[in-house]
């Protein structure tokens, strides 16, 4: 009896022992060190991959690209990490061209985590001298120091902003082609089917090229431009 006793005792003992380790752990993470294990959350959240399903190319009739997959940037941050709040906004301000104002609001939200801009796409730079892109990289890594978190996404780009946007259409933050020739092909640009080619219909020409299904039109990107620039002129008539 007293060895029963003793046995249901000590069960006893170790499950008080037991539970009173988990309420500690609870504590430590609900209530101590809260704020440190929602910065944890929040880094690994933000740095998941948004990465949709790869479109192919859509070019005109001389292979001009009209629409691509490109990187694009999308820049955060942990307002409660930037210590000079007015000073970053305005150099983060000048490198994306954006009003310091609007990102100095983002950061004074109260907001644990803030996007500041998504999407950035430096086609200016592209263009430019290498030295404009080294600049805006070394610029970039002296921001990261100071809590700027830089992350890469794809993006849809257009070379011919909306000279053929008309034709073209665009997509979705999804990738999902919402207009034109991106949502009537849309199941069919994001496809990749090896040794597919040849497929043609109503002036739209496919072929698959490095495992994506690109889309040639039959308009001049060339001719597009001299018409918008000829509209131009009668409208400023």
């Amino acid at each position: 009896m007293k060895r029963t006793n003793k046995r249901i005792t000590l069960v006893f003992y170790c499950v008080v022992l037991t539970a009173a380790a988990l309420v500690l752990k609870l504590l430590q993470i609900q209530v101590w060190e809260h704020d440190r294990f929602e910065k944890f959350s929040s880094r690994q959240i933000s740095k998941q991959e948004k990465a949709g399903t790869p479109r192919g190319f859509i070019y005109d009739r001389h292979k001009r690209i009209l629409a691509m997959d490109v990187e694009s940037l999308s820049f955060s941050a942990f307002p409660g990490e930037i210590k000079d709040v007015k000073g970053f906004s305005s150099k983060l301000g000048d490198c994306l061209n954006m009003p310091p104002a609007i990102i100095s609001q983002k950061l004074n939200s109260g907001k644990n985590f803030v996007y500041i801009k998504r999407k950035f796409v430096p086609d200016k730079l592209l263009s430019e001298s290498p030295d404009a892109l080294k600049g805006f990289t070394s610029r970039m890594r002296e921001l990261k120091k100071e809590g700027l978190i830089v992350d890469a996404e794809p993006c849809r780009y257009y070379p011919h902003k909306n000279i053929t946007s008309q034709i073209v259409g665009v997509v979705g933050t999804d990738g999902a082609g919402l207009s034109g020739v991106e949502f009537m092909l849309d199941k069919f640009i994001k496809r990749s089917r090896a040794g597919d080619t040849g497929s043609t219909r109503r002036g739209i020409r496919a072929d698959n090229y490095q495992n994506r299904i690109n889309v040639s039109l039959t308009i001049d990107s060339t001719l597009q431009h001299i018409a918008a620039a000829e509209m131009e002129k009668i409208i400023e008539k």
